[in-house]
């Protein structure tokens, strides 16, 4: 009876793995957490209902099943509303079914879902290591009050029942309990971990392609095989055109600082990649085809190892640094053509830090021309050495400045010069201060002049509310106006200190002098200026005047400016609003859209009739359904609700092209106004299918399409871990004699072999099989679902399927032949990894059996070829077999060596199998290349006859039928006895037949002359004895013909 109990109840556990299945659909189906947890319940209680219907029935009325572990784990993992949605349908079910047992099969439910519940909320492991303890806890317990329910059964049925069921409930169902529980959780790690990889690329993918830096990547050879946008905008270039180039490529047209040419392995990522140590910075100058000029780059190369070691690319990260470069240019020019003097100094301290002196680092040629010195005079040494007589008051200034970082402004008389200076001070670095000259001594000793001449001028300057400046020809302010001193900042002494340059308006001297030296200039000059006052910027109408003096030489002018900024801002403002929104929607790199709530497009830029191939008008009439394709369309509503919720969104989307084509973009958007919103779209499809590209290539071997290693690991980890795959057999495929065939032929033609071989194992494998390639000449197929019988029935098609091709096609010289083997799993409790070893176990025996017959084959395959690729014939190679074993009788030689005799006069020249046919079959004679490769066929022949058992015996012969008795022959250079005697005697008969037959570059020689040329020949490429004894035969033979 416990055995039957058992049994039944092991089966109705069976279906609790649906709960797996279910966990599975519904987080691909479903996005947000209440819907999951309704469709978990859904599905888990139709679930529990079905394990109700094929229960154990133990008496009439009293019927045990498995919805207690499935009750409990439910509510432990998918907590309390799943729980609830499966608790009802399940009791429900339970009080229809009737019977005596309704009583407690109502409780057991009720108090499955409680203690799971509770376990969920209240009861933590200490440890994910402890997991399994506090899962199988919970288990032991609900199915003790699972017995314990029982005892509301009538007596005496209660003692009887709990007796029966004790031992299996307690036994079997913690265990499935927890089996299920690990089953779930282990499906939620996998998904979390998922997302986490997930976005961690993503993270990478972003930074890589928004760094303000460019940054290409090249591979060991140099090639670059990635860029980042920013590589892209300032080397000019698509990634396209830049793909596979290297640093040697001839259009980068690399320079030096200095201007000279850059070789390309001076590049710091050629650098890198020869030292396999980062270089730079390094500044260098590349062409930007866009601008048609070069531009200047600071380019820092690191070079990428892997873990074995093994240097795999480099990455380059380079700025662009020609704006700097040019501004460092452009000071230089300043610094020597300014008109101001300009001079850098370091202070000179005592021992109590008090600043004592100072000394010239640097000076312009005006700052020479200001003081009377050269350079050469003035750097590094002080200003008391220089100019002995300079005033303490210099030396004070300057040492604050140096000191504290506090720039000063002033004018200064100097004695040491007789000269007014006005001067401006800062500190650069910390103990050093720059300094700018300007010689104020003509204006401040013509001031006092010209302010007599205005004075007439104050009482009306006083009152005006209007910018009024009276000023001469050298810019110095003689008068203003009451309004010009609270309009400029400044009180009246420090404006006319400064003068009309250094208060900014040299383009109020520059348009007063340009009246004065004009006669066709009309005197009265209009404008709108602008001026800073209190912190805004402020616009006046201005009118710029000459006025009359009675001195020639006196030239005054009169600036009248009246405030209009209210107006003008007005204008700019409508202005600016009008040409920023069109420009930017028109001009925008990346399809820009507008629509309204109802998803119609209102507005779009040119960019995006680019992306999408419509044209604007077509865009226009569109609602954004129409153009974004049918496997995205329900995302995009969603995230399109979202906006419309939140007013913003971010997707991926496919969308269709104008040519019918899918494409990808991203979708970006926030809301600008009421009922608009404001899109943003980029074209992804390249990186897309980059993203597929790459996943394909991880997992499929480049030689043959199928899967990888690698692959084919994971694949059987998940294929040993899945019971609904049983029965799942095994084959393994070792091909034969690979080795032989790249010894022989080459390891190209190994390689084809190899793909030949693997597309017929495609063309047998089903659907759901899993092929993939797991050594070099070795392939494994994973088959789901299938028994040892459908396996065998593959072999068999396999074999079939091998021998049709090697029948279709008969001109190849060697034939396929493959070893299989197979093994099936029909048990959870077997490792998949063992039936593997199984599977190879079968194979090899399959492989001792077919060795020597595949073996053979190909050598008969060989033979063929080399009569079929040679101008020699079946019947040469029987003369020579005839007349080799002549001598061989001559010279008394043993039975042995007479069998080896026959064998290397058949396949002496086996090696030629590897020579080209147009060298074979050349009617002239061959050229100094094409003489060396033909007398490369006996090594070629040797390796052929030592891979194979029946030719290893006269590989020797093979390889030394062409040396020569005196050593002058090829290819070992040997002589005398040391050339093997079956040589000897093969390369007399091979010389005679040959001169007797004819050959496509010559007319066949006579006996007589034949066996002259022989006779002549003893003793230097022939052995003398040997030549002797075969002249003799072949006289007799002829004699007797």
């Amino acid at each position: 009876m416990h055995q039957t109990v058992v049994s039944a109840l092991i089966s109705n556990a069976a279906l609790l793995m649906l709960v797996s299945i279910i966990q599975e659909l519904t987080n691909q189906v479903f996005l947000r957490p209440r819907s999951k947890q309704v469709a978990n319940g859904v599905l888990i209680a139709f679930t529990c209902i079905a394990i109700m219907t094929i229960p154990f029935e133990l008496i009439p009325g009293l019927v045990f099943d498995t919805r207690s572990i499935l009750i409990s784990v439910t509510a432990l993992v998918f907590g309390p509303v799943t729980t609830v949605i499966t608790i009802v349908p399940a009791v429900v079910y339970r009080i229809l079914r009737g019977g005596i047992g309704t009583l407690p099969g109502v409780l057991v439910i009720l108090m499955s879902g409680i203690l799971g519940l509770v376990w969920r909320r209240w009861v933590r492991p200490k440890s994910v290591k402890l997991r399994w303890l506090y899962i199988y806890l919970m288990g032991l317990l609900v199915h003790a009050v699972m017995l314990a329910c029982q005892l509301f059964l009538p007596y005496p049925e209660r003692l009887d029942v709990i007796s029966e069921i004790f031992l299996p409930v307690i036994a079997i169902y913690p265990v499935a309990t927890l089996l299920l529980c690990l089953l779930l959780y282990k499906q939620r790690e996998f998904w979390q971990m998922r997302d986490e990889l997930k976005q961690s690329e993503e993270r990478a993918r972003q930074l890589f392609e928004t760094m303000a830096q460019g940054v290409v990547c090249q591979d060991a050879e140099g090639k670059i095989i990635s860029a980042n946008p920013e590589a892209e905008r300032i080397l000019g270039l698509t990634f396209a055109e830049m793909k596979e180039r290297t640093s040697n490529h001839p259009d980068w047209k690399t320079i030096h600082e200095d201007g000279s040419v850059m070789p390309g392995s001076e590049h710091p990522s050629m650098v890198a990649l020869k030292t396999g140590k980062p270089c730079g910075p390094v500044v260098l100058g590349v062409f930007q085809p866009r601008l048609g000029s070069h531009i200047w780059l600071s380019v820092n190369a690191t070079p990428i190892f892997e873990a074995d070691g093994t240097m795999s690319r480099v990455y380059t990260i380079f700025q662009d640094i020609t704006a700097e470069k040019k501004a460092k240019q452009d000071y230089q020019l300043l610094f020597t053509s300014m008109v101001d003097g300009f001079a850098l100094h370091e202070i000179v301290c005592d021992e109590t830090g008090k600043p004592v002196d100072y000394r010239f680092l640097a000076v312009n040629p005006a700052f020479e021309r200001m003081i009377g010195k050269e350079a050469s005079e003035i750097i590094g040494r002080t200003v008391l050495e220089v100019l002995p007589n300079t005033e303490s008051y210099w030396i004070e200034t300057y040492g604050k400045v140096a000191l504290t970082g506090e720039s000063v402004m002033f004018e200064n008389y100097s004695a040491a010069v007789d000269k007014y200076f006005r001067v401006i001070a800062y500190q650069p670095v910390p103990g050093q201060f720059s300094c700018t000259f300007s010689d104020d001594t003509m204006r401040i000793r013509a001031e006092a002049e010209l302010f007599r001449t205005l004075a007439r001028l104050r009482g009306l300057l006083d009152y005006s509310d209007s910018l009024i400046i009276v000023f001469d020809d050298r810019g110095i302010v003689v008068e203003m106006s009451a309004a010009a001193e609270k309009i400029l900042g400044l009180p009246r002494q420090e404006i006319q200190n400064r003068g009309m340059g250094r208060l900014g308006l040299f383009f109020v001297l520059d348009k007063a002098l340009g009246l004065s030296g004009s006669q066709t200039a009309p005197q009265i000059i209009e404008s709108i200026d602008v001026f800073k006052v209190d912190e805004e910027n402020r616009f006046f109408e201005s009118r710029l005047f000459p006025i009359e003096t009675k001195s020639p030489n006196e030239k005054l002018f009169g600036y009248l400016g009246i405030d209009v900024t209210d107006r003008i801002m007005a204008e700019i403002a409508l202005k600016e609003s009008e040409e920023k929104y069109s420009s930017y929607i028109e001009n925008a790199p990346y399809a820009v859209f507008v629509v309204d709530e109802r998803g119609k497009y209102l507005e779009c830029n040119k960019a995006a009739s680019t992306i999408s191939g419509y044209s604007k008008e077509e865009i226009l009439s569109m609602n954004i359904r129409d153009i974004i394709a049918r496997e995205s369309l329900g995302e995009a509503m969603g995230k399109f609700e979202l906006l419309l919720e939140t007013g913003r969104m971010s997707s991926e989307q496919k969308y269709y092209h104008k040519d019918g084509s899918v494409r990808w973009w991203t979708g970006d958007a926030v809301k600008i106004s009421d009922n608009r919103y404001l899109g943003f779209s980029i074209d992804i499809t390249d990186k897309k299918q980059a993203e597929e590209d790459l996943i394909h290539l991880s997992k499929s071997d480049y030689l043959t399409g199928t899967y990888n290693r690698r692959f084919f690991e994971i694949e059987l980890e998940r294929m040993n871990m899945d019971e609904k795959l049983l029965p799942l057999s095994v084959i393994i495929a070792d091909i034969n004699g690979v080795k032989f065939i790249n010894d022989t032929f080459g390891h190209a033609a190994g390689d084809k072999h190899i793909v030949e071989t693997a597309s017929i194992l495609k063309n047998c494998c089903r659907e759901r099989d899993f092929l993939a390639r797991i050594g070099g000449d070795e392939f494994a197929i994973l088959m789901p679902n299938t028994d040892s019988a459908a396996a065998s029935e593959v072999m068999r098609c396999i074999q079939d399927k091998l021998a049709e091709f090697d029948a279709a096609n008969v001109s190849d010289a060697y034939q396929h032949s493959i070893s299989l083997g197979c093994a099936t799993k029909v048990s959870m409790d077997e490792d998949l990894n063992e039936i593997i070893k199984i599977a190879e176990g079968h194979m090899y025996q399959r492989k001792l059996l077919e060795q020597s017959s595949a073996h053979s084959t190909i050598v008969s395959s060989i033979k063929a070829t080399m009569f079929e690729k040679s101008h020699e014939t079946e019947e040469h190679a029987q003369r020579l077999v005839a007349l080799s074993k002549a001598v061989g009788y001559a010279l008394d030689l043993p039975q042995s060596e007479l069998d080896k005799l026959e064998l290397l006069a058949s396949l002496h020249d086996l090696g030629k199998v590897g020579v080209r046919d147009e060298i074979l079959t050349k009617p002239g004679t061959l050229t100094e290349k094409e003489w060396v490769e033909m007398k490369r066929h006996p090594e070629i022949g040797f390796r052929i006859a030592k891979t194979s058992p029946e030719l290893a015996p006269i590989a020797e012969g093979i390889l030394c039928h062409h040396e020569w008795w005196d050593g002058k022959g090829y290819p070992r250079g040997i002589c005398g006895e040391s050339i093997p005697l079956i040589s000897r005697i093969v390369a007399v008969v091979d010389a005679y037949d040959a001169m007797t037959s004819d050959r496509p570059y010559r007319k066949a020689l006579s006996h007589e002359e034949a066996v002259e040329r022989i006779r002549k020949n003893a003793g230097t490429q022939f052995d003398p004895l040997i030549a002797r004894i075969f002249t003799e035969i072949v006289f007799e033979m002829r004699s007797y013909m």
